[in-house]
Order: C-alpha cells, then sequence, then structure tokens
C-alpha cells in the first residue's frame, strides 16, 4: 500500500524465522493484494508448506 513491496516481502521473510505463516492466510489475506504479482513474493510462497 506504501509502496514499499521488497520491506513488505523482506519482514515476511524474518517473521518466517520466528513461526510458522500460514501459506492459506498469505495467499488470502486481503491486505497482501498487493505482493501476490511480485516473482519475490511467489517464490516465498513456494518455499512455504501446505
Amino acid at each position: 500500500m506504501l509502496g514499499r513491496a521488497d520491506k513488505a516481502i523482506s519482514c515476511l521473510e524474518r517473521a518466517r524465522l520466528f513461526g510458522t505463516l500460514p501459506k492459506s492466510w498469505l495467499e488470502n489475506d486481503p491486505d497482501l493484494d498487493s505482493l501476490r504479482s511480485r516473482p519475490r513474493f511467489q517464490a516465498f510462497l513456494n518455499q512455504l508448506k501446505e
């Protein structure tokens, strides 16, 4: 939303180090809509287990 997609993805990557992030949440939360088309976000999702 603020145009800082790389920073947002970095934060998600760091958060994953401290626990699990539900893949279904990342795929469906409307707050993350602006990130879903980015290759880095897609690569991040592909690293997560179902």
